[in-house]
């Protein structure tokens, strides 16, 4: 077992290292554990993820904490949570412009940016399935329709389509 090295310590909790591993512990019967980011910012802080690939260490993908961005004009949204989850795009260079949205989780729900957004930050109406052979389309007229995935990534024929009728 690796040795636990204590960082700080106070009457309610204490913080500490054991490997490869940062420990919170709480000392009371009140607040769990948290890890606090405090910002004069929109972006409260992120979770960020690296690895060593080419001989550098590269951030291949992070979350964020962030205020709605619908908040700054629309009342319904102000001071609520969005956790945007994004990726560093395949093949690509490592500067901010090489990640891309993947999707966010929101106050009143989920958005996905993958799909039929392309990634470009357009709300996504498509859903692939866990093997890759199928694809569940929102069209834009209401409708929901099941497609073949071509081995090229392509729709191919309809599966299955459900009738939509505007009232």
């Amino acid at each position: 077992m690796p040795t636990e090295v204590e960082i700080a310590s106070t009457d309610e909790g204490r913080l500490a290292l054991r490997g490869n591993e940062l420990l919170v512990f709480d000392k009371t019967n009140g607040d769990p554990c948290a890890v606090r980011f405090r910002t004069y910012n929109e972006t409260a802080g992120k979770l960020t993820f690296d690895i060593f690939i080419e001989g550098a260490w590269r951030e291949f993908g992070y979350i964020s904490g962030k205020q709605d961005e619908r908040g700054r004009t629309d009342p319904a949204h102000r001071y609520a949570p969005e956790f945007e989850f994004w990726g560093h795009k395949p093949n690509a260079g490592w500067n901010d412009s090489d990640y891309e949205r993947l999707f966010a989780v929101r106050h009143d729900g989920f958005i996905a940016y993958k799909g039929g957004g392309g990634g470009g930050g357009g709300a996504s109406d498509t859903l692939i399935s866990n093997n890759g052979k199928f694809a569940f389309v929102i069209q834009g007229d209401g409708n929901a329709v099941t497609y073949r995935r071509n081995q090229d990534g392509s729709l191919g024929a309809a599966v299955w389509a459900s009738g939509y009728t505007e009232p």
